[in-house]
């Protein structure tokens, strides 16, 4: 995600996903308003190239507040619309999304290890996986072990069966 100003300018990064085929998730703190996430955008396959490593450009799309802004600051979570097409044509729905389950199935316990999918610093998409223990589960949130750096906030957090458990803050 890349937190804009309203006068265009850039001041931060932060990283979401997308939970249904137009819906972004991210931290509250990354988009606390409709106003700042007009002025933000997203950009998906922002990732290096296998074999050579060289960072590969993803596609900007534009946030849509207008369309679905949802947000809660005690829980940390921001939901937002997202254009269909980005700038260069290129169609959102080629990246997929990760559906939110609540059921009894997705779950992580103490013990048991996260792995994190994000873009530390607004860099190309970095995984932390395996090292990520869980070290408590209080109510409505889930701590664990891990080193992510500024930009992290907002990545998706899942169990060893790739399903979403959490949102990294």
């Amino acid at each position: 995600v890349r937190v804009g100003a309203a006068n265009g300018s850039l001041i931060g990064y932060g990283t979401g996903f997308l939970v249904s085929p137009r819906l972004l998730l991210t931290n509250w703190h990354v988009l606390k308003t409709g106003e700042s996430a007009r002025s933000s955008s997203a950009e998906f396959g922002y990732e290096t190239r296998l074999g050579d490593g060289a960072a590969r450009n993803g596609a900007v799309f534009k946030l849509r507040p207008d369309l679905f802004f949802l947000s809660d600051r005690p829980l940390d979570f921001a939901l937002v619309a997202v254009e269909l097409t980005a700038g260069t044509g290129e169609q959102l729905a080629s990246y997929g999304f990760n559906a939110l389950v609540d059921d009894d199935q997705t779950v992580i316990t103490k013990g048991q290890f996260a792995n994190i999918i994000q873009h530390p610093s607004g860099q190309a998409k970095q995984l932390a996986f395996r090292q990520n223990e869980v070290i408590e589960k209080p109510e409505s949130f889930l701590h664990y072990r891990t080193d992510t750096a500024p930009g992290s906030s907002g990545a998706s957090v899942f169990n060893d069966q790739w399903q979403v458990v959490a949102l990294d803050r």
